[in-house]
Protein backbone atom coordinates (compact mmCIF):
# COMPACT_ATOMS: atom_id res chain seq x y z
CA UNK A 1 0.00 0.00 0.00
CA UNK A 2 1.03 3.43 -1.04
CA UNK A 3 1.36 5.92 1.96
CA UNK A 4 -0.33 9.22 0.77
CA UNK A 5 2.09 11.21 3.30
CA UNK A 6 5.45 8.92 2.38
CA UNK A 7 3.97 10.06 -1.35
CA UNK A 8 4.05 13.77 -1.28
CA UNK A 9 7.05 14.25 0.84
CA UNK A 10 9.37 11.91 -1.04
CA UNK A 11 8.02 11.20 -4.56
CA UNK A 12 11.43 10.38 -5.52
CA UNK A 13 11.50 7.33 -3.21
CA UNK A 14 8.89 5.99 -4.61
CA UNK A 15 9.61 6.10 -8.15
CA UNK A 16 12.65 4.47 -7.58
CA UNK A 17 10.41 1.40 -5.90
CA UNK A 18 8.66 1.22 -9.10
CA UNK A 19 11.23 1.66 -11.49
CA UNK A 20 13.00 -1.65 -8.87
CA UNK A 21 9.53 -3.45 -9.97
CA UNK A 22 9.68 -2.72 -13.40
CA UNK A 23 6.48 -0.40 -12.80
CA UNK A 24 5.58 2.49 -14.90
CA UNK A 25 6.97 5.55 -12.25
CA UNK A 26 4.35 8.00 -14.06
CA UNK A 27 2.07 6.29 -12.32
CA UNK A 28 3.37 8.26 -9.04
CA UNK A 29 2.80 11.64 -11.10
CA UNK A 30 -0.59 10.83 -11.61
CA UNK A 31 -0.99 9.33 -8.10
CA UNK A 32 -0.02 12.65 -6.77
CA UNK A 33 -1.55 14.80 -9.33
CA UNK A 34 -5.08 12.43 -8.25
CA UNK A 35 -4.26 13.18 -3.99
CA UNK A 36 -3.72 17.28 -4.52
CA UNK A 37 -6.80 17.39 -6.83
CA UNK A 38 -8.67 15.05 -3.75
CA UNK A 39 -7.21 17.32 -0.99
CA UNK A 40 -8.52 20.28 -2.72
CA UNK A 41 -11.94 18.97 -3.05
CA UNK A 42 -11.90 18.39 0.12
CA UNK A 43 -11.36 21.59 1.51
CA UNK A 44 -13.42 23.36 -1.12
CA UNK A 45 -16.36 21.34 0.02
CA UNK A 46 -15.79 21.63 4.03
CA UNK A 47 -15.43 25.51 3.70
CA UNK A 48 -18.66 25.53 1.79
CA UNK A 49 -20.17 23.08 4.00
CA UNK A 50 -19.17 25.58 7.31
CA UNK A 51 -20.45 28.77 5.25
CA UNK A 52 -23.95 26.63 4.45
CA UNK A 53 -24.00 25.48 8.66
CA UNK A 54 -22.63 29.30 9.59
CA UNK A 55 -25.84 30.72 7.15
CA UNK A 56 -28.26 28.38 8.62
CA UNK A 57 -27.61 30.12 12.13
CA UNK A 58 -28.45 33.74 11.07
CA UNK A 59 -31.63 32.71 9.64
CA UNK A 60 -33.73 32.22 12.37
CA UNK A 61 -32.28 35.45 13.67
CA UNK A 62 -33.01 37.70 10.74
CA UNK A 63 -35.53 40.06 10.26
CA UNK A 64 -38.06 38.88 7.89
CA UNK A 65 -36.41 40.98 5.27
CA UNK A 66 -32.93 40.03 5.63
CA UNK A 67 -34.83 36.36 5.98
CA UNK A 68 -35.52 36.42 2.18
CA UNK A 69 -32.56 37.38 1.35
CA UNK A 70 -30.78 34.67 3.56
CA UNK A 71 -32.74 32.30 2.45
CA UNK A 72 -32.11 33.12 -1.32
CA UNK A 73 -28.31 33.08 -0.64
CA UNK A 74 -28.53 29.68 0.98
CA UNK A 75 -30.64 28.29 -1.61
CA UNK A 76 -27.05 29.10 -4.00
CA UNK A 77 -25.11 28.18 -1.39
CA UNK A 78 -26.69 24.51 -1.68
CA UNK A 79 -25.98 24.60 -4.88
CA UNK A 80 -22.66 24.87 -4.91
CA UNK A 81 -22.11 22.21 -1.81
CA UNK A 82 -24.08 19.62 -4.38
CA UNK A 83 -21.53 20.48 -7.08
CA UNK A 84 -18.65 21.00 -4.39
CA UNK A 85 -19.80 17.07 -3.33
CA UNK A 86 -20.14 15.98 -6.41
CA UNK A 87 -16.44 17.08 -7.18
CA UNK A 88 -14.82 15.33 -4.13
CA UNK A 89 -16.46 12.03 -5.23
CA UNK A 90 -15.18 12.12 -8.45
CA UNK A 91 -11.48 13.55 -6.67
CA UNK A 92 -12.09 10.31 -3.95
CA UNK A 93 -12.78 7.50 -6.85
CA UNK A 94 -9.91 9.40 -9.05
CA UNK A 95 -7.94 8.78 -6.16
CA UNK A 96 -8.38 5.39 -5.54
CA UNK A 97 -8.31 3.96 -8.55
CA UNK A 98 -4.37 6.18 -9.34
CA UNK A 99 -3.65 4.08 -5.74
CA UNK A 100 -5.04 1.17 -7.07
CA UNK A 101 -2.60 0.99 -10.13
CA UNK A 102 0.05 1.06 -7.48
CA UNK A 103 -0.63 -1.77 -5.66
CA UNK A 104 1.54 -4.56 -5.66
CA UNK A 105 -0.90 -7.36 -5.02
CA UNK A 106 -4.97 -8.22 -4.00
CA UNK A 107 -3.54 -8.03 -0.66
CA UNK A 108 -2.56 -4.58 -0.90
CA UNK A 109 -5.76 -4.19 -2.50
CA UNK A 110 -8.10 -5.28 0.28
CA UNK A 111 -5.77 -3.25 2.58
CA UNK A 112 -6.75 -0.25 0.57
CA UNK A 113 -10.21 -1.27 0.07
CA UNK A 114 -10.70 -1.42 4.11
CA UNK A 115 -9.17 1.81 4.60
CA UNK A 116 -11.75 3.21 1.87
CA UNK A 117 -14.51 1.98 4.20
CA UNK A 118 -13.20 3.29 7.56
CA UNK A 119 -12.49 6.39 6.33
CA UNK A 120 -15.37 7.50 4.97
CA UNK A 121 -17.15 6.09 8.03
CA UNK A 122 -15.16 8.10 9.73
CA UNK A 123 -15.92 11.38 7.81
CA UNK A 124 -20.06 10.36 7.94
CA UNK A 125 -19.62 10.76 11.85
CA UNK A 126 -17.37 14.47 11.83
CA UNK A 127 -13.67 12.80 11.65
CA UNK A 128 -11.93 15.35 9.78
CA UNK A 129 -9.32 14.36 7.51
CA UNK A 130 -6.44 16.15 9.69
CA UNK A 131 -7.53 13.87 12.50
CA UNK A 132 -7.79 10.42 10.19
CA UNK A 133 -4.28 10.87 9.31
CA UNK A 134 -2.92 11.25 12.72
CA UNK A 135 -4.70 8.04 13.43
CA UNK A 136 -3.01 6.26 10.24
CA UNK A 137 -6.11 6.13 8.26
CA UNK A 138 -5.60 9.00 5.76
Amino acid sequence: MIDLRLLREDPDRVRASQRARGEDPGLVDALLAADERRRAAVSAADGLRAEQKALGRRIPKASPEERRALLEQAKKLAEEVKAAEADQAAADAALREARLAICESDEDVVNEVAITVVHEIAHHFGIQEERLHELGWG
